[in-house]
């Protein structure tokens, strides 16, 4: 497994996931015991891949003190964490994302 640090976005902030991706399996998990709750219990944070320079969904999640297995994934060059409606969203909104993080 390769462990991959999502700091947050906005640098005052002290928030971050941990990804854990195995290239081979492309299993993922992530911690994300550090992410503050989200406000709206309409929305939900989402798990992005970046695959070939486009936006794959990982999965959703809300912030756990335990591991989340999420969506297998194939050739990411980073990760990232979005805000969207609960259930998530095809596509990343761009201004909601909290945290980023390059394999």
């Amino acid at each position: 497994f390769k462990k991959v640090v999502l700091p947050a976005k906005d640098a005052k902030q002290t928030y971050a996931v941990v990804a854990y991706w195995n290239p081979q399996t492309q299993a993922l998990a992530i911690d994300a015991s550090l992410m503050p709750p989200v406000l709206n219990k309409d929305k939900q944070y989402q798990l992005w891949a970046i695959v070939g320079g486009k936006p794959v969904d990982a999965g959703v999640f809300d912030p756990s003190q335990a591991i989340i297995e999420m969506k297998n994934i194939n050739n990411a060059s980073a990760f990232a964490v979005t805000v969207e409606k609960r259930g998530g969203s095809p596509t990343p909104t761009m201004e909601e994302m909290k945290a980023i993080g390059k394999v």
